[in-house]
């Protein structure tokens, strides 16, 4: 799904259906789009502030940041064209 998101961010219409009928064949959900671009998908919102307190020193929050930003930009694009034959 990053392939598609970035299309989207790029406005490339070509990649945009390509990436598109991709995920329709593997029956990929819209809703399920963006769940696998998080960084931090798979822990609980716990485990994700010990991640941060407990495991993080401060060069790797300011990494986690910039890819969380980029993460909430990606899924600021929505879904468009993903249904679009």
């Amino acid at each position: 799904m990053y392939n598609y998101k970035l299309a989207l961010k790029y406005k490339d219409a070509k990649a945009i259906k390509k990436y598109g009928e991709m995920a329709r064949e593997l029956r990929v959900k819209p809703s399920e789009i963006d769940k696998g671009l998080n960084p931090l998908t798979g822990l609980s919102i716990r485990e994700q502030y010990e991640f941060k307190t407990d495991y993080l020193n401060a060069e790797d929050k300011k990494k986690l940041d910039i890819a969380m930003k980029y993460y909430k930009d990606l899924k600021s694009l929505g879904t468009a064209g993903f249904f679009s034959k």
